[in-house]
Formats: C-alpha cells, sequence, structure tokens
C-alpha cells in the first residue's frame, strides 16, 4: 500500500468517504485505507469534526456531512458565476473589436473620399492653370 504524506491523506479519507457515503467507514476501516494508526485517524476525524466536514452515524460510521457537499454547491454555483461573466466579457470585447474594424473601415472610406475630392481640386487647377491662370492670359 501507498504511503499518504498528511495532504495526501486528508484527500484520500474525503475520497474514501464519498466512495462510501451510504454505509459509511469507521475509523479502523479509515486507517487501513490509508495505512495509518487508528489514533492517528482520529486526529484526522477531529480536524474534519471541528469543520463540520463529517457526520458520525449509527455503529460509529463516519460519512461525509451536507455542511461538506455545500462546499461543491458554492463551488458549482461560483464556476457558473463566473462563466457567465466570462462569457458576457468576450461578447462585449467581440462587440468592441467589431465596431473598432467598422470604425476603420469607415475612416477608410472617408480617406478614400478625401483623396478623390484632393483629385477633383488637383484637377480643376490644372485646368486653371492650362487655360491662362486663374485671372487670365496677359
Amino acid at each position: 500500500m501507498a504511503k499518504f504524506n498528511s495532504m495526501e491523506m486528508i484527500f484520500e479519507i474525503i475520497i474514501n468517504l464519498s466512495k462510501n457515503q451510504v454505509s459509511g467507514l469507521t475509523n479502523k476501516e479509515l486507517a487501513q485505507i490509508v495505512d495509518t494508526s487508528e489514533s492517528n485517524m482520529c486526529k484526522y476525524i477531529n480536524i474534519f469534526e471541528k469543520y463540520k466536514w463529517i457526520i458520525r452515524g449509527s455503529r460509529s460510521v463516519w460519512r461525509l456531512s451536507s455542511d461538506f457537499g455545500k462546499i461543491g454547491v458554492s463551488i458549482a454555483e461560483l464556476y457558473e458565476d463566473a462563466k457567465l461573466r466570462f462569457e458576457e466579457e468576450e461578447a462585449r470585447e467581440c462587440l468592441r473589436k467589431k465596431e473598432a474594424k467598422e470604425r476603420f473601415e469607415e475612416e477608410e472610406i472617408l480617406f478614400e473620399v478625401a483623396k478623390l475630392r484632393f483629385a477633383e481640386e488637383e484637377a480643376r487647377y490644372a485646368s486653371v492653370i492650362q487655360k491662362g491662370g486663374m485671372y487670365g492670359k496677359k
């Protein structure tokens, strides 16, 4: 059996309690699963009890508590909220890019119009010069 450090042991206890939620597990069973002594398991159980993550059932078995379950519900709700906010921000960013592209295209059109007007003025000026200047030939 693999040896677990204290952090891994916490995860292993929670995983095994979740797998045995209906029947529950005793201190002895948990200690055997994570390969530790029953007295050491009592220390972990006391911590879980302190945070109300487990409850004692009949026959001295432990199960994960509804408070522990609320952690998952809270995470799921926060995840959905964060996902919605991300999608909203992504939609706003997409709209900003579309608007920027449209502004750029408008500026390009205005620039082309300005170039045409300049070309017309240049042609008109050239025509005036060719006809003898602005005030006629001298």
